[in-house]
C-alpha cells in the first residue's frame, strides 16, 4: 500500500469522535430501572444500550465493583507475552512491537467487552510518522453502539437512519468489534442488582446515623409557660436536632426500627451478602485480592491440575485475549507493514503450560519408541509428538534416553510444583510395587495425593542439574509409566520435612517461619543409595550438605505438626529410581568436587494436592 494511499485511509470517519454523548445519566438507579433498560436492550423491534450503559456506570461507581473489575484485568494486563513464528521460536523484534501504552488500551478493552458486553476498538486513527505503526487505541462510545444492527449513533438516541455501519467494508481495517457471545450484555447485567441493593444499604445507614447516631438531650422540668420555653431555647442553641422538654412525670421512650438482629446488624448482612454475590460474578470467588487463600475450593480440571476458580477465570480471559489479537488485529497490522507474516501471539504462562502438557504427552510417547527398539521415520516422530527432528541421532540407546531425559530437564519451565523422593513420598516420579514395563506403556495416572503434607526446596538450575546426572543404562531404570515413573527424577529438589499434617494454619506458620530465612546454601557432596527392602527399586541420590537446611529441618519440626517418616534426617536430592542391585556401579563413581547450589525457594505441599510456592 502507498504512502498516498494509507493517508486516505485513515481520513474515513473516526467513529470514536463521531459517536457524542449529549448528556450523562447520573440518576439514582433502582431496580425497576435496571429491569426497564434490560427489556429496552433487547427488545426485538428497536433495541437501544444507552440506558443499560448508564446503570452500568453508576454500579461501578461502587468501590468493590470497580476493585473487583480491575483486579480480575491487572491479572492478564501484567502478563509477559511472546510473538512466536510458525515454526514456534520467539520472535524478540516482533514482540518489540507490541510493546507500548496502545497494546495495553488494546487488551484493556478486549477484556472490557466481558463486562459490558462489547467493544468496538478503534485502532490507527492517529499513527506514527513514518512508519504507520500504531500510536493510540480508542473506544468507541459504547451508549451509541446497536450491537445487534451494527450501527454507530452520532448521539445515544440518535434514529437508525442516522448511524454509520461500522462492519462496513472502508472501516474494516480500522475497527475491530469484540462480542462476548457467553454474555452478550455483560456480566455487569447480573451484577447490577447487587450493586443497587450495596448503595440503597450504604444510603440507609447515612440515614440513620443522621436520625438516631446523635446523643439525645432530653430535661425534665417542672417549669411552665415562658420559662419552659427559655429551657427549650437553650437546648436548641447547643443543637439544632435530637432534644427535648418534657413534664417531670412524663415518661420518655425512644424506639429504633428493629431487624431480625437489630437495624445495623440488619443493613450489614445484607450488604455483606451483596458484596460476596458482587465478587463471585465477577471474578468468580469471594475473596476481593484472590482465592488461594480460603476464598474458594480448589479442584482439579481435565488437566488433573489443582486450579481455582480465579485461576481458571484468568486463563480464560488470556485465551479470549489471544484469540482477538491473533484473529483480528495480527491481519490489521500486518496491513501497517508490521513484521507479523505467519507469527502468532501467545502470553508466556500459556505458553509454559503449554510445554508441559506437551512434555507430559511427548515423555510417554519418546519412551514408548525408545522401549519398543523402532526404527521410526522423523515425519512419523514429528507427527507422534510435534517436534520437528532435524537429523538422527546416532548414539547408542542408553546415550539417547540419557539426552532425552536431560533435554526433558533443561526444558522444565514448571515453577508450581514440588516433589519428595524418598520411597512412598511425594516425588515427580511416583513409585508403587507394580512390574517393571518393558514394552506396553499405559497412561500415568494422577498420584498426586498422600498421607502427610511437605517442605520441600526445589533445584531450578536445570542445566546444571542435567550435568551432573551420571550415565545410566536404559536397562537399568525402574521405568513404571502406570505409576508415572520414568526412572529420572524429573522435579529435582530437596526435602526439608516430610509428615506434615494439613492443618488450617499451617501454612500461615510456614510462612511466618521462612519470612526470615536467607537463601539456602547446600553442597551436593557424594553418590550414593537408598535401599527400599520391601519394593522392586532403589532410590540413586546426592547427598547433602548444609547446616543451614537441618536448622530449617528443625525449626519445622518444632513449629509444625508432623508424623516423622525416618528417625535420622538425611538430606539428598533424588537423581533416579533404578531396578534393585544396579545402584553399585553408579556410585562407584564419585564427585571430583563438592556441587554448591543456592536455593532460594521452598515449596508446601498439603498432601491433598494443594502447592504453595514461598520465596525465601
Amino acid at each position: 500500500m502507498s504512502k498516498k494511499t494509507k493517508k486516505r485511509a485513515t481520513a474515513a470517519h473516526h467513529l470514536s469522535t463521531f459517536a457524542s454523548v449529549f448528556q450523562y445519566g447520573r440518576d439514582r438507579v433502582t431496580i425497576a430501572d435496571w429491569i426497564q433498560a434490560w427489556r429496552i436492550a433487547e427488545s426485538p423491534v428497536m433495541p437501544r444500550t444507552y440506558p443499560l450503559m448508564e446503570v452500568y456506570d453508576m454500579v461501578c461507581i461502587d468501590a468493590e465493583v470497580i476493585t473487583a473489575i480491575n483486579n480480575r484485568k491487572n491479572k492478564v494486563l501484567g502478563e509477559p507475552f511472546l510473538v512466536l513464528d510458525s515454526e514456534s521460536n520467539y520472535q524478540e523484534a516482533a514482540t518489540k512491537k507490541l510493546r507500548g501504552s496502545w497494546f495495553d488500551d488494546f487488551i484493556n478493552a478486549v477484556l472490557d467487552a466481558e463486562f459490558y458486553g462489547y467493544s468496538l476498538i478503534e485502532i490507527g486513527q492517529t499513527l506514527n510518522d513514518g512508519d504507520y505503526s500504531i500510536k493510540e487505541i480508542n473506544t468507541v462510545e459504547r451508549r451509541n453502539i446497536i450491537p445487534g444492527r451494527g450501527l454507530v449513533l452520532p448521539y445515544p438516541f440518535s434514529a437508525y437512519q442516522e448511524g454509520i455501519d461500522f462492519s462496513a467494508e472502508y472501516l474494516k481495517r480500522w475497527y475491530i468489534f469484540c462480542h462476548s457471545k457467553r454474555f452478550p450484555l455483560g456480566l455487569l447485567l447480573y451484577a447490577a442488582p447487587y450493586a443497587i441493593l450495596s448503595r440503597d444499604a450504604l444510603v440507609k445507614h447515612a440515614e440513620f446515623n443522621r436520625d438516631y447516631g446523635k446523643p439525645y438531650k432530653i430535661v425534665h422540668t417542672d417549669k411552665e409557660g415562658e420559662e419552659r420555653r427559655e429551657v427549650l431555647d437553650a437546648l436548641l442553641n447547643v443543637e439544632e436536632e435530637l432534644n427535648g422538654v418534657f413534664d417531670i412525670e412524663e415518661k420518655v421512650e425512644i424506639a429504633f426500627p428493629s431487624g431480625g438482629g437489630g437495624t445495623v446488624d440488619t443493613f450489614d448482612k445484607m450488604d455483606e451478602k451483596a458484596s460476596k454475590k458482587l465478587l463471585k460474578i465477577i471474578q468468580g470467588h469471594v475473596k476481593l485480592s484472590n482465592d488461594t487463600d480460603g476464598g474458594a475450593q480448589t479442584y482439579m480440571n481435565k488437566d488433573s491440575i489443582a486450579k481455582t476458580p480465579s485461576e481458571e477465570i484468568r486463563e480464560y480471559d488470556m485465551a479470549r485475549v489471544e484469540s482477538v489479537v491473533n484473529e483480528e488485529l495480527f491481519p490489521r497490522l500486518l496491513d501497517f507493514n508490521y513484521p507479523l507474516a505467519g507469527h502468532s501471539f501467545i502470553f508466556l504462562d500459556t505458553y509454559l503450560r503449554e510445554l508441559q502438557r506437551q512434555k507430559k504427552s511427548i515423555s510417554e510417547k519418546a519412551l514408548e519408541l525408545a522401549l519398543s527398539h523402532f526404527e521410526v521415520s522423523t515425519a512419523e516422530f514429528e507427527k507422534a509428538t510435534g517436534i520437528k527432528v532435524k537429523k538422527k541421532a546416532t548414539l547408542p540407546v542408553d546415550q539417547n534416553m540419557k539426552a532425552v531425559v536431560k533435554k526433558n530437564a533443561e526444558n522444565d519451565t514448571n515453577t508450581n510444583t514440588a516433589t519428595d523422593s524418598e520411597a512412598n513420598q511425594e516425588t515427580g516420579n511416583q513409585v508403587d510395587s507394580t512390574s517393571n514395563l518393558d514394552t506396553n506403556v499405559e497412561v500415568a495416572k494422577n498420584q498426586d495425593f498422600f498421607k502427610y503434607g511437605s517442605v520441600t526446596l526445589p533445584i531450578r538450575d536445570k542445566k546444571l542439574w542435567a550435568s551432573l546426572l551420571p550415565d545410566i543404562e536404559v536397562r537399568d531404570l525402574y521405568i513404571c509409566p502406570k505409576a508415572g515413573v520414568y526412572g529420572y527424577e524429573d522435579t529435582p529438589h530437596i526435602t526439608a520435612l516430610y509428615g506434615l499434617h494439613a492443618l488450617p494454619n499451617a501454612l500461615k506458620k510456614l510462612e511466618a517461619l521462612l519470612s526470615t530465612q536467607q537463601e539456602m546454601e547446600v553442597q551436593l557432596t557424594a553418590i550414593s543409595v537408598f535401599d527400599q527392602k520391601d519394593k522392586d527399586y532403589e532410590v540413586l541420590k546426592f547427598e547433602v550438605t548444609s547446616p543451614a537446611l537441618v536448622a530449617l529441618h528443625e525449626a519445622l519440626k518444632a513449629e509444625l505438626k508432623h508424623t516423622l517418616q525416618y528417625e535420622t534426617y538425611q538430606p539428598h536430592a533424588t537423581i533416579a529410581f533404578i531396578k534393585k542391585g544396579t545402584a553399585k556401579k553408579y556410585t562407584l563413581t564419585q564427585l571430583e568436587q563438592p556441587i554448591k547450589l543456592s536455593l532460594s525457594e521452598a515449596i508446601y505441599s498439603d498432601g491433598r494436592g494443594n502447592k504453595t510456592l514461598i520465596k525465601l
